[in-house]
């Protein structure tokens, strides 16, 4: 971990374990390769490629389990006995085809060889605190836990040297995930996979590193399986992750003013009109057109020289002005956001409204955990057309960036307004209604899956989903027959 491998004696370290012994290299780049691309590249390992395809074959069908895992696999009833069958099957064959590789690789000792498909070197690229976090989950809860206790009981030991410690980032835990599908083996050759990247790679801007950040068990770099996460979580903003404390309505009492009307402005009865023309406005019942001729309405008529368009802008400019003086993160949704970095839990923010102020807003409340323009981990419904409680609205969130691929009901959705919630639950998405505020639940409203009162909450309920989900996966480990090893 975190190694140039050009230092003896240690560099030499790689060449003195067994030559059936998987290695794994967590660094930011890659170390310690042997010279060329490994003893299967060139013209003849390219000639012998269907040959390849079919020793493969051969060689699982020596395996023990195999031909009993592909009977059941024929007679499976449901596609969750199906998916079961496939996994372990994948596991399986992973394994067997590094021990084979292994045993009749002529070049089992010396420098690394990332690229030989089903080889026992795996090159994991990120930091070396995201990866041990990764590789601890995947043993299990419990040793993931006594992981953590370690490093508090050091933090507290040692302050000064684990002062500039971070947790790793979403894109960092993402990579990992990715590295780890590639160690649990991919189900499909790596030249198909890798000629079919997700969504979430594809949509990525130019230049961001969203391809998968493994070499190696099973392919070149990227071209391993993706590993989906347990879960993913969407989050409104206003309300439930920053408050702008009356930004929008305050704007609009500024633009009375300027045009000569603020002891209208000041009013109670424009108040009370003018945050429920917002409503309207929020809800997609009207646009922001409809939201100024209501606005004129309310100034006793449409102001001389002026235009909706005109008003518009004036209401901008005060908006934009003000955005960072009023916007503010609530208590705990910092820490929240970290906690799901660090977990490796993709997340994104779904919020109605118009998109250059609430990218402002969040930019500031949220500061550098806030999503990079153009990730697409920021949903805006006035920019992807389609504006909360829509179903489709909750369809493209379960697009974003790190979520494609999860069923709905394994993406979370944390909105303090209860109609929104209810449109989550419709879309098949477990929606937690974060209640700081007390509001009253319509009875007409599906029931959503959770109630908070506070991003501590939020995090409780994240927390048992996230303990279950590894609970799960080391039972499934532990039964497949992958765990064995196979006789060849």
């Amino acid at each position: 971990m975190g190694t140039s491998l050009t230092v003896q004696p240690f560099a030499s370290l790689i060449e003195r374990v067994g030559k059936n012994c998987p290695r794994v290299l967590i660094n930011m780049h890659s170390a310690g390769e042997a010279d060329g691309t490994g003893a299967d590249s060139g013209d003849e390992d390219d000639d012998n490629e269907e040959e390849d395809e079919e020793s493969e074959e051969k060689i699982l069908a020596r395996a023990p389990l195999w031909s009993q895992l592909q009977r059941q696999l024929k007679e499976a009833s449901s596609s969750s006995e199906r998916q079961a069958l496939e996994a372990k099957m994948a596991a399986l064959r992973q394994v067997v085809l590094q021990l084979h590789h292994a045993r009749n690789n002529n070049e089992s000792r010396g420098g690394f060889d990332f690229h030989r498909r089903g080889g026992r070197d795996l090159f994991v690229q990120g930091e070396c605190d995201a990866g041990v976090r990764a590789f601890a989950r995947l043993i299990g809860v419990d040793f993931a836990k006594r992981l953590e206790e370690l490093v508090r009981e050091d933090a507290l030991a040692h302050p000064k040297a684990t002062a500039d410690k971070h947790p790793p980032s979403q894109e960092e835990a993402r990579k990992i995930a990715e590295a780890i599908a590639g160690a649990a083996g991919a189900t499909k050759p790596a030249e198909s996979v890798a000629a079919a990247p997700s969504s979430a790679a594809a949509s990525a801007p130019s230049g961001s590193s969203s391809s998968s950040a493994v070499s190696g068990a099973d392919g070149t770099a990227g071209a391993a399986t993706k590993l989906l996460p347990p879960f993913a979580v969407g989050f409104d903003f206003d309300h439930t992750l920053g408050l702008d404390h009356g930004l929008e309505i305050g704007a609009l009492k500024l633009v009375a003013r300027d045009l000569g009307h603020a002891e209208v402005g000041e009013s109670e009865k424009f108040t009370t009109s003018m945050t429920h023309a917002l409503k309207e406005f929020r809800e997609g019942h009207s646009d922001q057109t409809e939201l100024m001729r209501h606005l004129a309405t309310a100034l006793g008529g449409m102001p001389p020289r002026e235009s909706p368009e005109s008003l518009r802008d004036k209401w901008h400019r005060h908006c934009f002005a003000w955005a960072e003086e009023k916007t503010t993160p609530l208590p705990g949704a910092l820490d929240l956001l970290r906690w799901l970095n660090t977990e490796g839990i993709p997340w994104a923010i779904f919020t109605n409204g118009w998109c250059p102020l609430q990218q402002k807003k969040i930019a500031h409340a949220l500061g550098s955990l806030a999503p990079e323009e153009g990730d697409g981990r920021l949903l805006v419904s006035d920019q992807i057309g389609a504006i909360k409680p829509a179903l489709e609205a909750f369809r493209l969130l379960c697009r974003a960036p790190g979520f494609d691929g999860l069923p709905p009901e394994r993406v979370y959705y944390v909105e303090d307004n209860p109609s929104n919630c209810g449109g989550a639950t419709r879309a098949g998405l477990k929606a937690v209604f974060y209640d700081a505020e007390e509001v009253k639940y319509p009875a007409g409203e599906p029931k959503p899956a959770h109630v908070a009162h506070s991003h501590a909450e939020v995090k409780e309920i994240l927390s048992k989903a996230l303990s279950s989900a590894a609970a799960s996966s080391s039972s499934s480990a532990a039964s497949a027959p992958a765990q064995a090893t196979p006789k060849l």
